[in-house]
Order: structure tokens, then C-alpha cells, then sequence
């Protein structure tokens, strides 16, 4: 059975700042790229261990038609999405976002 996914604060506001980037560049692309997050989501929800190891026991799955990484970790009950982030971001920088969880 699928696991529940619980996006955190900071990645809703990637999502954010992503759809209404893409809003911008074509109306209607901004939800192409919820509806490529959402295609993520559930394969991650679906076998949340099928990733690769990034960090402590944080994980990374990549979108297919967005260059983004889903920065992800299993908690017992669910899985929590720490970050969603453009592929050409500085690859540590969703470890700020660590500080005072465990890892």
C-alpha cells in the first residue's frame, strides 16, 4: 500500500515558486509541472526505498520531464518532502534545511 506524503513548508514554497515560473514562461506549463511533481509523488508513495540515498537517510527521486529533484525521507506513518528543488541548484543546499531533525 502506498505511503502517505507530507510536504513540508519550504517545499510547498518550491512548488510555488516553480508553477508560477513556468506559469510565466507559458500559461497552462505550471500545471503541467504540479501534474509531473504529482506522477512523482506517487511513485515515491508507491516504493519510497527505490531511490538513491543522498544523505543520513534522505533520499532524491528526479522528475522526468522537469529537471527537478524531489528530496525526500521515510518516516515510519509516511513519507515527508523536504525540498523540491531545479536539478541546477547547488546540490546542498536543501541540507539547510535539516537543521534540528534527525538524519
Amino acid at each position: 500500500m502506498p505511503r502517505r506524503i507530507l510536504v513540508r513548508p519550504q517545499a510547498e514554497a518550491d512548488l510555488s515558486h516553480a508553477f508560477a515560473w513556468y506559469q510565466d514562461r507559458r500559461p497552462g506549463l505550471g500545471h503541467e509541472f504540479l501534474s509531473e511533481i504529482d506522477r512523482c509523488f506517487e511513485r515515491i508513495a508507491a516504493h519510497p526505498s527505490a531511490h538513491p540515498t543522498v544523505h543520513g537517510r534522505y533520499r532524491c527521486a528526479l522528475t522526468r520531464r522537469f529537471p527537478f529533484k524531489v528530496f525526500y525521507v521515510e518516516e515510519p506513518q509516511y513519507v515527508s518532502v523536504v525540498a523540491v528543488l531545479h536539478g541546477a541548484r547547488h546540490p546542498g543546499q536543501w541540507r539547510s534545511r535539516l537543521r534540528g531533525r534527525r538524519t
